[in-house]
């Protein structure tokens, strides 16, 4: 049998706690912090944090997100 999930969130700015839910596990405001987060790294460097192909599945952004360390925005705009 499939096992469908419901995802809760705009796939690009969901927290690794969005990504990787626990049951039972409430959200709380640090998902928004980290929204937040990617919404300013975006708005400084105009890409996300995590290095993933434009126009890979959802879930392959999720995955970094969860894995992956997140770049620095000084990778990207030395200055």
């Amino acid at each position: 049998s499939m096992t469908v999930s419901r995802v809760n969130g705009t796939p690009r700015y969901m927290s690794p706690e969005q990504w990787q839910p626990v049951r039972g596990q409430r959200l709380t405001a640090t998902s928004d912090v980290f929204g937040l987060g990617v919404m300013l790294f975006q708005m400084l460097t105009g890409q996300l944090p995590f290095d993933v192909p434009d126009g890979a599945a959802p879930w392959a952004y999720g995955m970094a997100v969860v894995m992956e360390p997140p770049r620095k925005p000084s990778d990207l705009l030395p200055h």
